[in-house]
C-alpha cells in the first residue's frame, strides 16, 4: 500500500493525496494513545448506532456522537489546526497546489495560504465525501446536511399545503 499519491484535477491543479495518519503526531509518537483512541472511537460508533435508533423512533434526524464530542474538546480543535498546517506545509514542500486527506474525519475544503486543503471527512460518522466537477473544481458533499435541508423543505411544503387547504375551505364558507 502506498502512503501518498499524486492527483491532477481537470483544471491541472496537482494534489498530494494521503490518508494522513503518518502526519499525526499522536499516531507517530504515542501509539498506545492512538490505540486507546481507536477503542474509544469504536465504542462511540457502537453507542451512536443505538442512540440514532432511538432518535429515529422519535422522528429525529441522524446525529453523530463522535462528531459532537470532537467539537466539544478545545484540544481537538488545536490538534486539527496543527494537522492541517503540517499537511499543507508538506504539500508546499512538494510543489503541490493542494492536499487531499482524511484521517481526522473532519471534512473541510479551504485554502490555507496558497495551498488548497481538502479533507474528505468520512462516510461513516459525518456522511461526507469530496468530488471533482468537470471543470476540475473540488466540492464537498455533505449528505447529512443535504438530507436535513430536504427534510426542512418537505416540512415547509406540507405546512404551505395545509395553509392553502385552510384558505380554500374559508373561501367556500
Amino acid at each position: 500500500m502506498v502512503q501518498t499519491a499524486d492527483f491532477i484535477a481537470a483544471d491541472n491543479k496537482r494534489y498530494l493525496v494521503t490518508h494522513g495518519d503518518q502526519f499525526d503526531s499522536v499516531v507517530v509518537n504515542a501509539k498506545w494513545l492512538a490505540h486507546l483512541g481507536d477503542r474509544a472511537y469504536d465504542f462511540m460508533l457502537w453507542l451512536n448506532t443505538r442512540i440514532n435508533r432511538l432518535r429515529h423512533l422519535w422522528g429525529g434526524q441522524y446525529w453523530s456522537l463522535s462528531k459532537w464530542a470532537k467539537h466539544q474538546v478545545k484540544q481537538a480543535v488545536n490538534f486539527i489546526s496543527e494537522y492541517e498546517n503540517v499537511l499543507t506545509a508538506e504539500a508546499r514542500r512538494g510543489g503541490y497546489d493542494g492536499v487531499i486527506c482524511g484521517h481526522i474525519h473532519s471534512a473541510a475544503l479551504r485554502d490555507i495560504g496558497e495551498i488548497s486543503y481538502v479533507n474528505t471527512g468520512d462516510w461513516v460518522e459525518s456522511c461526507t465525501a469530496v468530488a471533482e466537477q468537470e471543470d476540475g473544481q473540488l466540492v464537498l458533499i455533505d449528505w447529512t446536511r443535504s438530507a436535513r435541508r430536504a427534510h426542512h423543505r418537505s416540512r415547509r411544503a406540507r405546512r404551505k399545503d395545509k395553509q392553502s387547504e385552510k384558505d380554500r375551505q374559508l373561501e367556500n364558507v
